[in-house]
């Protein structure tokens, strides 16, 4: 999704992506629906383009965060397997 405020441009829909032209629009509310989860109306006379986000930016950093998480447990895994590999061509060069 994009967002810009152009009055020669329109908003559009391509390529599986969003570009919202603001200028395009009387308003903006922001509500909650009973599940409180938050969403936007863009109004323009009796049209209404609706706005829900897929995520909240407190579940894209624990998002993120697990995902460093488990490369950082991934990495272990690998240099764990590589010193042991190390340590097993070691162990062979002695004999």
């Amino acid at each position: 999704m994009e967002i810009f405020s152009s009055p020669q441009r329109s908003t559009l829909v391509a390529n599986n992506a969003i570009y919202i032209n603001l200028d395009s629009f009387d308003y903006l509310e922001l509500k909650q629906s009973p599940q409180q989860e938050t969403y936007f109306d863009l109004r323009q006379e009796e049209m209404c383009l609706r706005l829900i986000p897929l995520s909240t930016p407190s579940q894209e950093r624990h998002q993120r965060n697990f995902n460093i998480t488990a490369i950082e447990a991934m990495m272990d895994q690998v240099l764990a397997a590589r010193w042991d590999a190390e340590i097993d061509d070691d162990c062979c060069d002695s004999f």
